[in-house]
């Protein structure tokens, strides 16, 4: 007889026997059910830690750079890129669902965190000691970012807020020029490099004046023509800046396949955040003086406006073949803009007054397409079996950056006075990797884990820059130096 039973029986031979004495009391049947959560950070062996969903969600956090800053042993730089142990964001490497990242930035190789919205992941892993499950390329520690996964319930979730800063929001900032599709990020050719300069640049020619000698080069007309087809557009507007806000939109269900005990789950996200901040820094140089004590030798006042927007979505569907066994496939989009219109005013030790204009819209944005596969055998000595396979393509475009500077009142004729700047950067990666564990059991209860995995990265990275700028030490052009950018380079002149 099993236990269940024979407690089952003692307890009917005691409410037997007191029924004589008094009628014993009828209990109601009361079921408990509860969800085992595992603490992944307890459970592991290794020196981590886990941030989840709710803990963005409690914390408010727009993004991952925002998220990592509160874990101990990491830090962020410039707002975007982590720092384990102190050590910079090379000695450390990036993970989506397990597979390698490019990076959008043309001197970084890892990618920028500020690219992730919290709105799409589940969870980070930071780990800041080497396992065999992660790839060994790491001096500081391995980010594991994980996306949302599909869901086993129907849910429709729209959220939105609302902020505002005190020294931006409703109040002058300074704003430039653009196209109709400023609004989602993406520049819909307004800032694009002229056609007659760039077929003229084809191959990497460089617009030099005609040699004779040489046989190459352009005539003074061809030079004047690729000039004028620039947009003469350098003076910033100053406009009232709205307040910053955010809305996001998910969605998920399932299916279940008839009687074959097969599942069909699928969820679709969607992000978009517009943010602005206005950035006043006052930079003073004070240099020690006999005569005078401290003599300041420079004084710099930088004003920008920055502006941000954000959009990701990702898509995930997944079939549940057993309940042990699924196979998922995840697609992420993410796009970041940032347009910053600055200007410093003040005075250096060579000029005794300075003025700098500078104009960025920087486009960056990743894609990534994964086919990833559990398969987990119970009585196969815990047989596990993860696969994966990601294309992954990382993109920073920025076209037309603009910066001039006046010294003492005049446009700078140094080769950096006045540049325009056209920059692509494109990096692709495919990732495929295979990860098996088992568990043996011996004697005293002990249990030996092995692993074995495999993974092939292919990346290639393609970047060009392309900088112009206006010859302007020409002596006719002398006397309109004074005057505004966009007058000196009228078509009259």
């Amino acid at each position: 007889m099993s236990r269940r039973k024979m407690l089952a029986l003692c307890v009917a031979s005691a409410v037997s026997s007191m029924a004589t004495a008094q009628q014993a009391p009828e209990i109601q049947e009361i079921s408990i059910i509860g969800q085992f959560v595992p603490d992944e950070k307890r459970s592991t062996d290794q020196v981590s830690n886990v941030i989840g969903e709710e803990q963005f969600t409690r914390s408010g956090d727009a993004n991952i750079a925002e998220g990592l800053k509160r874990i101990s042993g990491l830090s962020t730089v410039g707002g975007k890129f982590v720092y384990v142990r102190g050590l910079g964001e090379r000695y450390s490497t990036t993970l989506l669902n397990g597979a390698i990242l490019p990076s959008p930035e043309p001197i970084n190789r890892v990618v920028p965190m500020d690219l992730f919205p919290t709105a799409i992941l589940d969870s980070v892993l930071v780990q800041k000691t080497y396992s065999a499950q992660y790839p060994s390329e790491f001096g500081g520690g391995v980010l594991q970012m994980r996306t949302k996964k599909s869901t086993d319930e129907f849910f429709w979730n729209v959220t939105g807020s609302l902020g505002m800063l005190d020294n931006t929001s409703f109040k002058n900032g300074y704003t430039m020029p653009g196209g109709d599709t400023d609004w989602l990020g993406i520049d819909d050719g307004y800032r694009d490099l002229p056609d007659v300069v760039k077929q003229a640049t084809a191959g990497g020619n460089k617009i030099v004046p005609f040699s004779r000698f040489t046989g190459v080069g352009f005539t003074e007309e061809e030079i004047q023509t690729f000039g004028q087809a620039f947009r003469n557009e350098y003076m910033p507007d100053q406009e009232d800046i709205p307040a910053n806000f955010d809305l996001t939109t998910s969605l998920g269900n399932f299916h279940e396949l008839g009687d074959s005990g097969m599942q069909v789950n699928y969820l679709a996200a969607l992000d978009y955040s517009n943010s602005w901040n206005t950035l006043e820094i006052e930079q003073n140089t004070w240099v020690p003086n006999t005569e005078q004590g401290l003599f300041q030798q420079e004084g710099i006042d930088y004003t920008g406006t920055e502006h941000s927007i954000d959009v990701s979505a990702i898509a995930t569907a997944g079939l549940d073949i057993t309940p042990t066994q699924n196979i998922r496939f995840t697609s992420v989009m993410l796009r970041k803009t940032d347009d910053r219109t600055a200007v410093s005013t003040g005075f250096t030790e060579a000029a005794s007054e300075l003025l700098i204009t500078e104009n960025e819209w920087i486009e960056r944005e990743m894609f990534s397409n994964q086919l990833q596969g559990d398969h987990y055998f119970p009585d196969q000595n815990e047989l596990a079996i993860v696969w994966r396979y990601s294309n992954i393509t990382a993109e920073r475009d920025a076209p037309d950056n603009r910066d001039y500077r006046y010294d003492a009142g005049e446009l700078s004729t140094r080769p950096n006075g006045n540049v325009r700047r056209f920059s692509a950067l494109q990096d692709e990666v495919d990732d495929f990797g295979l990860d098996v564990s088992m568990v043996f059991y011996g004697p005293l209860s002990s249990t030996i884990t092995t692993r074995a995995g495999y993974v092939n990265n292919e990346k290639t990275r393609d970047s060009e820059i392309r900088r112009y700028a206006f010859d302007v030490g020409a002596r006719s052009l002398r006397p309109l130096l004074t005057s505004p950018l966009e007058d000196i380079l009228a078509r009259d002149n």
